[in-house]
């Protein structure tokens, strides 16, 4: 993953876009709180709560296959992303089992790694667009596995984000395939809600 990353960096290399530093890459699933509006024993039960609704979902691989442009960034693409919603989904359950009135963030965006953040608002969208395109046509495909859930302290600095491990929760369950997930959106079964 990293060698992709730092092939599209050197081609989107423009003085309005911030890269991502390769040990920042990451996937981000949803926002619990504003730090300054939850208190310690609200994070603890919410990772409680996390690590329970984790305790049934498994390792699971995304395949990252196409850079896509935003508004104020460029990302990677997952393109096998059911498994990562499936997650996210058990990850928002928890916390508003916890903390019903959480700030959650819908976002209209599919799952993606940004591999850079615009820094102004003059940034010259035809020329990235043609960057992105001309390597979209080079890609391969990399498999990337997921192995756990991160709750972290997150802060936007400048254009770009910085955090501080707050926990980590390992994915333990037995092990699913997209086709899995794919198999199950077809179906009508209705299963109980992760907690």
């Amino acid at each position: 993953m990293h060698s992709l990353v730092e092939k599209c960096q050197t081609s989107i290399d423009f003085p309005y876009y911030d890269l991502t530093p390769l040990e920042s890459l990451h996937l981000t699933l949803d926002r619990i709180a504003y730090n300054e509006k939850i208190t310690q024993d609200r994070l603890d039960s919410i990772e409680a709560a996390a690590r329970h609704a984790c305790r049934n979902i498994a390792r699971f691989d995304i395949t990252v296959d196409h850079l896509s442009c935003f508004r104020s960034a460029i990302a990677l693409n997952i393109s096998s992303d059911q498994l990562v919603r499936d997650l996210r989904g058990a990850l928002r359950s928890a916390t508003l089992s916890v903390e019903p009135d959480a700030q959650i963030q819908t976002s209209e965006s599919n799952p993606h790694i940004t591999i850079s953040y615009s820094n102004s608002d003059g940034i010259a969208v035809t020329e990235a667009d043609a960057a992105v395109a001309e390597l979209n046509a080079t890609i391969r495909a990399v498999n990337v596995r997921v192995t756990e859930a991160v709750i972290v302290l997150l802060e936007r600095r400048q254009n770009s984000y910085s955090w501080k491990v707050i926990s980590r929760i390992p994915l333990v369950g037995i092990a699913r395939t997209s086709a899995d997930a794919s198999d199950e959106e077809g179906s009508n079964d209705i299963g109980p809600e992760s907690s």
